[in-house]
C-alpha cells in the first residue's frame, strides 16, 4: 500500500504532537530530536543548529508503507549537502518530469534558487539513514569568499538568486566523504 500526502500535511504530522520532541542533549538547546509520526513509521529526525546560518539533520527511521509527498514550489537562500547512508527515495519534477533516484552510497549537493514543484516517493525495503547538512548564502559568502564577501567565479553557482535555476549535483559519495559521515554518526 502506499500513502500520498502534501509535504505541508506530513509536517503538520510531524510537529503536531509535542511530547515526541525532545532535546538529545538536555543541556543544548538546539539539539532536537523528533520521533517520527507512528502513523507513517518508527525512528527520528535530529535537527542540530551548529550556529545561525548553520544546520545539520540526521534522518533515521523505517517507513511501514511507501510514502508518497507531494512538495510544492518553494525558494532555498541555501547550500545543501544530503548524504545517504541506507533505504532509497525517487524524486520526479512535477513541470519537467526530471527524475532521479538517490540511494545508498549517493550525495545530492543543490543550491538556492528556485526548487521546482516535486513528488518524491520514499521505500519501504531498508531503514533509511541520511544527513544534511546546510548553510546560508550569506554564511556561505563568508567561509567562501574574500574580505568583502565577494565568491570566486568558480563557486558563483552555488550563491544564486531566488530567482534563478536550482542548482543541482548528484554523484557517487567518495571514501574521503563516507568517513566525514561516519564520523558526524559516531560523534558523542
Amino acid at each position: 500500500m502506499t500513502i500520498t500526502i502534501s509535504r505541508n500535511y506530513f509536517w503538520e504530522i510531524f510537529f503536531e504532537d509535542e511530547p515526541i520532541k525532545q532535546h538529545y542533549d538536555p543541556s543544548d538547546e538546539f539539539d532536537i530530536l523528533w520521533q517520527y509520526p507512528s502513523q507513517f513509521g518508527e525512528g527520528y529526525n535530529r535537527k542540530i543548529q551548529l550556529r545561525e546560518g548553520l544546520g545539520l539533520l540526521i534522518s533515521n527511521y523505517q517507513l511501514h508503507e511507501r510514502l508518497v509527498v507531494k512538495v510544492p514550489e518553494r525558494n532555498s537562500d541555501a547550500v545543501q549537502y544530503d548524504f545517504n547512508v541506507s533505504g532509497s527515495s525517487e524524486m520526479r519534477d512535477v513541470h519537467t518530469t526530471n527524475y532521479r533516484v538517490e540511494g545508498a552510497g549517493q550525495y545530492h549537493l543543490l543550491s538556492g534558487g528556485a526548487l521546482p514543484s516535486q513528488i518524491g516517493a520514499i521505500s519501504t525495503t531498508q531503514p533509511h539513514l541520511a544527513i544534511s547538512v546546510w548553510m546560508t548564502h550569506q554564511l556561505f559568502r563568508s567561509f567562501a569568499g574574500n574580505a568583502h564577501r565577494e565568491v570566486s567565479s568558480s563557486l558563483q553557482h552555488l550563491t544564486c538568486q531566488l530567482t534563478q535555476e536550482l542548482y543541482q549535483r548528484q554523484g557517487i559519495t567518495t571514501p574521503a566523504m563516507q568517513a566525514i559521515v561516519q564520523q558526524i554518526l559516531r560523534c558523542p
